[in-house]
Order: C-alpha cells, then structure tokens, then sequence
C-alpha cells in the first residue's frame, strides 16, 4: 500500500489525468479489501496500530465493541476537491445513532426551511409559535424560554448542545414521512427517522406534527402548519445490522441473547459521513439549502458552546464539549484555527461522531467518523456506561493520531 507521503508527493508531480487513473486503481485496491490483507493495504491500521495499547485492544476486539471507523482525505487538483476513502468494518455492526439521528433532520430542515423562505419569505429570524399537536408539551415550556424563539436558535442549540427539545421541534417541523421520503430520495436507504426523543408517546400520537407557525416583527402569520399525521410506518429493515449486547430486558427481567433495535431510529455511519461531505464540500449541490441557512447550520457545527448565547445553557463548557475527537491537550483550539464540524451521538452505552476537519493554518481538510458501543460488559442500556472510560478516550486518541499524522504528511 503506499503510504500518504508518497501519495502526497505523487500528487503534487502529476496532472489531473493522471490523478484520476491513480485514485481509481487506489479505489479498487480499497474497494478489494475482503480478498487481501487489510493490515497491509488500510491506511487507517498504518496510523493507528501498535501506538496505544486502549485503542488497539479497541481494534482487535471491534465485533465486541461494534467498533467502525472511517477516513476521507481531501486534496484538490486544479480547483477540484479529490476524496481518498479508508474504513475499517463500514457498517458491519449495529449503534444506536442517539443525537446522530440531528444530523440528517437538521440537513432535511434548512432545506424545508430554505423552501418556506422562496415561497412565503419565511427567514431564519422569524418568530416562531407552535400549537401542541402531539404528546411533546416539553416544546411549549421551551420555547417560552428560548430567548429568541427563531429557527436560527432553536438550529444552533440542537447542533452545538445537542438540544433534545430542539430535535423534537425539528421532529414536528418535518414529520416522519416527508423527512423519509426527501432522505430517500437523495439515496440514503439506511437512515430513518421513527421517534421523537424521551416521550412516552403511544403510536398515534408519534404519528402527529405540525402546529408550527412563522410571525414577522410586527406579529403577523407569514405561515403555518396545521396538526399533520404520518401515514406510513417507515419500518427498518432486518438486513440491516440491529441487534447488540450479550444480555438485554425484556418484562423487566434480563435474558441472554442481544437486544433487538428493530423499532428505533436508524443511521448508517456511511450514510451520515457522506451526508456530511455532501453538506461541507464547497462545489455541493446536493441539498436544496439556501446558502444563508447553509452557513447557519454549518457555522453553528463548528461552533464551541462558548459562542453559544443561550437562556438554556449557562454554564461553562470546554471546547471539546461533543467533540469526541477532539484532544484538548494537542489540538489547541484557543486561537480559533481549528475547526471541527460535527455531530455526536451518545446514548444507551453507545456512541458516535462524525466530524470535518478544517486547519487553517497548514490547509489539511479530511472527514473522520465513528461508533461503537462503548461497554465493557457487553450489556447496553443497564445504566453501566464506560463513556468516559474506554469510549470518549478512544475517540480523542484517534483523532490526535489521524490528525498528526496527516498533518506531517502535509507538510512534506
């Protein structure tokens, strides 16, 4: 396999013809992985392997960790961004997405939003008013609080501190079916949406949205949303992986045997990490989001909590507050020329994040995604979590490794 720096350096000397031939015989040597050796031929084993006794006990026990892992390098060539792909065991295990489930209904909500804005001038800084339609009256006492009641807040709340409230507003904003056909429709097959979060809704009321309406300055109704109901019931597929743990619940008593995932939302770690290159990619046309509203969600995924203003979170956050591969001590974000654009999931014993990073200073750009279940025991949802023990340290230890490395290998 040839390493970065010679691929570095084999960019620089070649034209864009050649590029091409050469990332496409590259793909293929990646893409041929199940018939060679993978320790040989993944870049993600060169960077990682044999430097921390944690992650590699992480890596040589990833079936029971549900460990995943995926790397694109950005280059550009005459003015066009060229992707390299890496992953280790791309969407062979189930996680539970958690707060990952944000990141695709906050990119189907700028669009839905971005819509509203050429028809009825709808903007991020209207106020926002909603008439309760389902079990959620957590929304009514939040935006009461939400100082300002807009989309442009309740979207930077929901990205920067993973607001709960936020996603369920985001939830009765679009409504399973239209987030689940628009999401297909751009060819994400293994993202659902099913469930509003920590409400015990019954099935009717999870089927209800709506009730959302957009004043201007002066008071006056520019649009509004009637209560709404789902139709379809947007099932998750079995050939989808679905199950985790060694033990699970059921009738409040533990049985052996994994839990089944079947009736929660679903996210594909490809699917998210793709969805997110889409979104950063500077040439993108993908989404249909106006480009003020793309800059609020994007901005508002690269921000800290402390350029949050918020009546909701008033205490003090360090910068690497859900940014699970951020290293406090190696990245040094304190003079801003660090910027990771992300969205973590973290519930349930597993987690998740999928992350762009952008340096200003030396100009390296890649993406780097992962999940796994982060238990010990191999038991999720028994309210043992080893977040903060094996999981969290993991993460930031690959994401200090992957960023040193490529961070040399830019500067050769």
């Amino acid at each position: 396999m040839i390493l970065l720096l010679q691929y570095k350096a084999l960019l620089q000397g070649m034209k864009h013809f050649y590029f091409i031939v050469f990332f496409c015989l590259i793909t293929f040597v990646i893409n041929a992985q199940d018939s060679v050796n993978t320790e040989e031929q993944n870049l993600l084993n060169l960077i990682l392997r044999g430097k921390d006794s944690t992650v590699d006990h992480v890596l040589k026990n990833a079936a029971k960790y549900h460990f995943q892992l995926i790397l694109s390098i950005i280059d550009t060539i005459d003015g066009e961004e060229n992707i390299l792909s890496f992953d280790l065991n791309r969407d062979k295990y189930f996680f539970s997405p958690a707060s990952l489930i944000k990141l695709p209904v906050a990119i189907v909500a700028a669009e839905k939003l971005s819509e509203l804005k050429r028809q009825y001038n709808v903007g991020l800084d209207d106020s926002i008013q909603v008439e309760l339609c389902s079990c959620d009256k957590n929304i009514l006492s939040y935006l009461k609080r939400t100082s300002p009641p807009t989309f442009r807040q309740i979207l930077r709340e929901t990205m920067i501190m993973s607001s709960n409230t936020g996603y369920n507003f985001f939830f009765n904003f679009l409504g399973k079916d239209d987030f689940n056909a628009r999401i297909r429709s751009l060819g994400y097959d293994r993202i659902n949406l099913r469930n509003r979060f920590y409400l015990p809704c019954n099935d009717e009321e999870q089927s209800l949205y709506g009730g959302i309406s957009f004043l201007d300055s002066n008071g006056r109704r520019k649009y509004k949303m009637n209560c709404i109901r789902s139709n379809g019931t947007w099932p998750n597929s079995r050939e989808w992986p679905h199950e985790a743990g060694i033990q699970h619940k059921e009738n409040g008593k533990w049985v052996l045997g994994p839990k089944d995932y079947i009736n929660s939302n679903y996210v594909s770690l490809w699917e998210a990490h793709h969805m997110l290159v889409s979104l950063m990619r500077s040439d993108s046309s993908v989404f249909r989001i106006d480009d003020e509203i793309k800059k609020v969600l994007t901005d508002a995924m690269g921000s800290f909590p402390r350029e949050l203003k918020s009546k909701h979170y008033t205490g003090s956050y360090p910068d690497h507050y859900y940014k699970f591969f951020l290293d406090p001590v190696s990245m040094h974000t304190s003079d801003g020329s660090l910027r990771i654009y992300n969205k973590v999931g973290i519930a349930g014993g597993f987690i998740s994040d999928v992350s762009f990073f952008q340096d200003k200073r030396s100009g390296l750009r890649f993406y780097l995604s992962a999940a796994m279940m982060a238990k010990k025991d191999g038991i999720p949802d028994n309210g043992k979590y080893d977040y903060y023990s094996i999981g969290v340290p993991v993460f930031r230890k690959i994401g200090a490794m992957v960023y040193a490395y490529l961070s040399k290998s830019i500067s050769q």
